[in-house]
């Protein structure tokens, strides 16, 4: 058996046709062109590599590369071949998609969160009957609602998208690498929008006090802008924050609303967050507090 049938030289069906880059080929793959030791590392990777070194275009290719190689020491050409080698490794594992890429997998399509609600008017409105504190709380770490009534849990509702009256272009960004979660519109719109409402129960009821606060996170030039509509008054812009918003007025029902703008660059919609916190944390991120008493 000749050195070249021992090594599975490629060009062995095209020797009959002595094609000169057939001949390269051959003189490419003799023992002076080869690796030295390395020889048979530096073919099969080349081999792995490319699948199939004979015929066509890619044998010319092959065979540019081999005369190339033969101008090289030994110890380089032992590189490029164990470089071959992991580049094939790189493309058999799969890779683990960025950030940005697996959004979709995060926050679902938008037929699939239409869905579970998270995408257009949901409609749910918190209703109170009974006299006394009445507090509804989000954690977007847990994303999770707690409703309690005089200290009492109520209710619990779990995402975010449960327990909102209105809601447009906005949906929980989870972010893995920080370890985040906070809500924002969707990337690539203008403006998105959230509206919560609360309502007393019963024509002997109403409220005599509101308080709200939320953890906000604003970058660049993003903008959150908040407003308050108690029954069918026109809406009143408000600033919140983390120290609770105070309002003393006697009211049936109230929506607060957020609307979210602004940003520069391609992740504008990230610039205005609202509710941003560790996923780890057990911490509200967003309350609502009022009283109920008896007209």
């Amino acid at each position: 058996m000749t050195r070249e049938a021992e090594l599975g030289a490629p060009c062995c069906r095209c020797a009959r046709t002595a094609t000169r880059s057939c001949r390269r080929r051959a003189a490419a793959t003799s023992p002076r062109a080869r690796c030295g030791s390395s020889s048979t590392s530096c073919w099969s990777g080349e081999r792995a590599l490319h699948y199939d070194a004979r015929g066509g275009a890619g044998g010319a290719v092959l065979s540019l590369r081999a005369h190339r190689h033969a101008q090289l020491s030994p110890a380089r050409r032992r590189y490029l071949a164990a470089r071959a080698l992991r580049e094939l490794v790189d493309l058999m594992l799969e890779r683990k998609p960025t950030d940005y890429e697996s959004h979709g997998r995060i926050s679902g399509s938008k037929e699939w969160r239409t869905a579970r609600g998270e995408i257009g008017t949901t409609s749910k409105t918190f209703e109170f009957e009974s006299p006394g504190d009445h507090t509804v709380q989000y954690s977007s770490g847990l994303d999770r609602y707690r409703i309690t009534s005089n200290n009492v849990e109520a209710e619990s509702l779990k995402t975010w998208a449960a327990g909102v009256f209105e809601s447009k272009n906005v949906f929980r960004k989870v972010e893995k690498d920080w370890k985040q979660a906070y809500l924002a519109r969707e990337e690539g719109e203008d403006t998105g929008s959230v509206a919560w409402k609360i309502s007393a129960k019963g024509d002997n009821s109403e409220f005599d006090s509101l308080s709200v606060k939320a953890v906000t996170a604003i970058y660049e030039n993003g903008k959150i802008d908040w407003t308050v509509q108690f029954d069918n008054d026109e809406p009143i812009s408000i600033e919140l924050g983390e120290s609770s918003k105070q309002f003393s007025r006697r009211f049936t029902s109230a929506i607060l609303r957020v609307r979210l703008s602004g940003g520069r660059g391609d992740v504008s919609w990230q610039h205005a967050q609202l509710f941003r916190q560790p996923l780890e944390s057990k911490l509200d991120t967003f309350e609502i507090n009022a009283r109920l008493v008896t007209k």
